[in-house]
């Protein structure tokens, strides 16, 4: 691969810094959950690789559907929304927050009906 076709497939700085702040926060989410009795698996970031377009979906994965169905019923999914916001404008998140949409699921499900393939799930 010559250097010109590289550098068209660098990800651009900022996307970088969006990257790298969602694994630090996810290390912290999986810790807060755990702690008030629920187990987060990951956190599945949608992210366009244009980098003008700010939206950002931040796709929640609980280990199974008895812990995502428990989360439903609690009410922490907006819980969870408030506390993810909140650490991405902590850590300077690059773009609007008002861009980030939320979606819950389980590793149970991706495992049962996407052959475990994050993938898979979104497509």
């Amino acid at each position: 691969m010559s250097e010109k076709e590289e550098e068209e497939f660098l990800i651009p700085e900022k996307r970088n810094k969006q990257f790298n702040i969602i694994e630090k926060i996810e290390a912290q989410m999986i810790s807060y959950l755990k702690e008030k009795g629920y187990n987060l698996h990951r956190i599945y970031p949608i992210i366009p690789f244009v980098e003008e377009d700010e939206y950002m979906g931040a796709f929640f994965f609980f280990s199974t559907e008895s812990e995502k169905e428990k989360a439903r019923s609690s009410g922490i999914e907006n819980e969870i929304k408030s506390y993810f916001l909140k650490e991405l404008e902590r850590h300077n998140y690059p773009y609007n927050l008002e861009e980030v949409e939320f979606g819950f699921d389980s590793h149970e499900n991706v495992v049962n009906n996407f052959k475990g393939n994050y993938n898979y799930r979104f497509h």
